[in-house]
């Protein structure tokens, strides 16, 4: 079990000796079975890919642009150094590591997205209100995933799949959602007077990005609302980085 890659979305293990009727593939009681897909590269040749859970690879990602990030900031010494004020030592270090915190934190809002929608099970039903307080509007998984914000299911939908309180107004879980989001947004909507030149009595997204706390911690403070005191969890879950 433990070589096995905790990014995975579906394995199981055998119970007695089978042969799939599809492939007449034999597999014995004790493997690892593991759900795949087949991509058709061209004409002539095929890739079989292990089906991941997207929660799990935005995640990894959202970790090892952080870890690429505070790695460049060491070599910089931007942590050591004991001046009050301190540069990056040449541009491309400086956007080197404004672009990792971004996919750091752009993959852990999405790995957050992820985890709404996987959690949304096939015949699931939301009964929410359309247009007055009398008059109810059923929606279906699809619906959900297509129409609905992230917000809105973290905070409408998802507590009565898991059966626990809406996070919303909750904290530390909201303001590490309000965070995440925030900058998120910021990131991928930016606005030229969140990004312009400014002064330290000013703040703006540059501010925003080099004071937050990790993005994949701020997204599990979100999964821990949901999960943590489950009995079943997904593997990721489990081994989520520290």
């Amino acid at each position: 079990m433990n070589e096995l890659d905790w990014r995975l979305k579906v394995f199981t293990t055998v119970a007695k000796d089978t042969v799939f009727p599809w492939n007449g593939h034999q597999v014995n009681k004790g493997d690892t079975v593991k759900l795949v897909s087949q991509v058709k590269l061209n004409s002539k040749k095929s890739l079989t890919i292990p089906v991941p859970s997207l929660t799990a690879l935005y995640i990894n990602h959202a970790v090892k642009s952080w870890e690429q990030y505070w790695n460049i900031r060491q070599e910089q010494k931007i942590n050591s150094s004991i001046k009050s004020e301190v540069t990056f030592k040449s541009d491309a270090a400086a956007f080197d590591a404004i672009a990792l915190i971004a996919g750091s934190t752009i993959s852990a809002y999405t790995a957050v997205e992820a985890f709404c929608n996987d959690s949304i099970p096939e015949d699931y039903e939301y009964w929410h209100n359309r247009k007055s307080e009398t008059i109810l509007k059923k929606s279906d998984k699809f619906a959900l995933e297509r129409h609905f914000t992230t917000g809105s299911k973290l905070k409408d939908v998802l507590p009565g799949i898991y059966g626990v309180e809406s996070p919303e107004g909750k904290n530390p879980v909201w303001m590490s959602y309000g965070t995440l989001k925030k900058v998120r947004d910021g990131l991928i909507h930016a606005k030229s007077k969140d990004t312009r030149s400014t002064g330290l009595d000013n703040k703006n997204l540059w501010d925003h990005i080099f004071t937050m706390k990790k993005p994949y911690l701020l997204a599990k403070d979100i999964f821990d609302w949901y999960l943590k005191n489950k009995e079943q969890v997904p593997v990721w879950y489990t081994r989520y980085p520290k």
